[in-house]
């Protein structure tokens, strides 16, 4: 074979040419694109909805304390707003209203309400437990501690 090799012909090796290199290298790059796009897009979308409110009711409860009033969380279908007194105030991010993918529910214990409100120590409003159900998400609000928990 060391023969072979000084003549310039290479007898008996085998391997791959670059251009079966590339094709397969684009048909894994089709693939893998096409795997991507068809990964289930609600369910990450619900996640940002659901961890987006769990921030928004701490910045509720922080800007209740802050300036020693209540604020509210205010539910309307599938957006909700911030109040504190009477006033609409920006989250912030500087939006007014956040719009969710999927429709809310809000209970203080089991009647169903339409807003969660904390005073200023950080406490909802409501003697139970306050339950949101943002599709197959579920967050609950805590009283006297103000604990905000998302459960898994």
């Amino acid at each position: 074979m060391g023969e072979d090799l000084e003549k310039g012909t290479l007898v008996g090796l085998s391997g791959y040419t670059l251009i079966e290199l590339i094709v397969t290298m684009v048909v894994i790059a089709v693939l893998a694109g096409i795997a991507i796009v068809s990964l289930p897009s609600s369910d990450y979308k619900s996640q940002v909805d659901a961890e987006k409110l769990i921030v928004n009711i701490r910045y509720a409860q922080e800007k209740a304390m802050s300036e020693g009033g209540t604020c509210c969380l205010v539910f309307q279908g599938n957006s909700y707003s911030l109040m504190c007194g009477n006033k609409p105030v920006p989250f912030a991010d500087n939006t007014n209203t956040v719009n969710l993918n999927e429709a809310v529910s809000v209970k203080c214990g089991s009647e169903e309400t339409t807003k969660v409100c904390v005073d200023y120590t950080g406490d909802p409003d409501c003697p139970n437990t306050v339950h949101i159900a943002l599709g197959d998400k579920e967050i609950d609000i805590y009283p006297y501690t103000g604990g905000v928990f998302e459960k898994k």
